[in-house]
């Protein structure tokens, strides 16, 4: 990445003075001032596309963990952990022993033998338990750096409800800033496109991207693959063709980026507010279903109670 963009500004830095070193001339005067010029404007440029295009994919990626750090919803997370392991480990086979006395030979709701054979397991089987899990995690991590896995795990993150559309606009904001910073700076087209591709942190907007390449490079519009690929709104591909048909692409790519970057601060200030009641929810919802799995039997029990006595009550009522 790093020798991509090195390989682009050292030929536009070399650009201004390519006719006089043609011809064997001294690289002084005037020649080397353009290079400085060009240099800092370049590099004020890419700082820019490096500060704004980093902080508007941390802004989602960064602003949760520093959230559930600031907001005690680490707290949260780490008692609901305490719960779940003191109802696994202790509560739970407690109840497993009353029902062995209580169950005369009937079988359990399937509920309740789901969560007990779960206490069991990770009771009786705490290191394979955790061997388990470490190698699942291990597989998924193999998996995703794989060419179908990324791109698997690429489409599910701009997919996924309530973060999918904030992922998307993460990335369409890094796409268009990155270009039209690019472009702005006198980069030609093509080379602005295939750094995008390779800066782009997604594989679906990554191919999206190459298909503009291979679009303009056929002397094509970017408009027409930008909506074939399915990825980008229809205001983005609209306001990209206004830019391209009025020759003030750089500037309307960076209005584009400006609108997404305040539609990712929106949402990341209403999510993150919303992160710990929804983890306060999750965990009632988890420990109310074990709850109600140990409860079944007890209930089944009283049931039967009741369904035995009814009949003897009413004969006696008869005599």
């Amino acid at each position: 990445m790093t020798g991509l963009f090195a390989r682009v500004l050292f030929q536009q830095f070399l650009r201004p003075v390519r006719p006089d070193l043609l011809f064997g001339y001294h690289l002084l005067g005037d020649p080397v001032d353009a290079i400085l010029d060009f240099a800092y404007d370049a590099n004020a440029d890419l700082v820019v596309v490096g500060n704004r295009g980093m902080t508007g994919n941390r802004r989602f990626l960064g602003s949760v963990p520093n959230s559930i750090a600031h907001d005690a919803s680490c707290a949260v997370l780490i008692v609901a952990t305490a719960i779940m392991g003191v109802l696994m480990i202790v509560v739970i086979p407690k109840f497993k022993e009353v029902f062995a006395g209580l169950g005369e030979g009937k079988p359990l709701p399937a509920f309740t033998t789901l969560v007990l054979g779960i206490s069991e397991t990770v009771k009786d089987h705490f290191v394979y338990t955790v061997i388990g899990i470490a190698a699942f995690v291990a597989a998924f991590m193999f998996f995703i750096r794989t060419q179908f896995g990324r791109r698997v795990v690429d489409k599910f993150k701009l997919k996924v409800p309530v973060f999918g559309p904030v992922v998307t606009k993460v990335s369409i904001s890094r796409f268009t800033r990155t270009l039209g910073t690019l472009v702005s700076s006198g980069v030609p087209i093509l080379q602005a496109l295939t750094i995008d591709k390779e800066t782009s942190g997604n594989v679906i907007i990554g191919n999206a991207v190459g298909a503009v390449h291979d679009s303009v490079k056929e002397g094509e519009t970017i408009t027409a693959p930008l909506e074939a690929s399915g990825v980008f709104p229809p205001m983005v591909i609209s306001m990209v063709d206004v830019g391209e048909q009025t020759g003030a692409l750089p500037e309307m790519l960076l209005k584009i980026a400006d609108n997404f970057d305040e539609e990712v601060d929106n949402a990341v200030a209403a999510m993150t507010s919303l992160l710990e009641p929804i983890m306060i929810v999750c965990l009632a919802v988890v420990v109310g279903s074990i709850v109600i799995a140990m409860f079944l039997p007890l209930i089944a029990l009283m049931n039967d109670l009741g369904g035995d006595s009814g009949p003897a009550g009413g004969g006696g009522k008869k005599e």
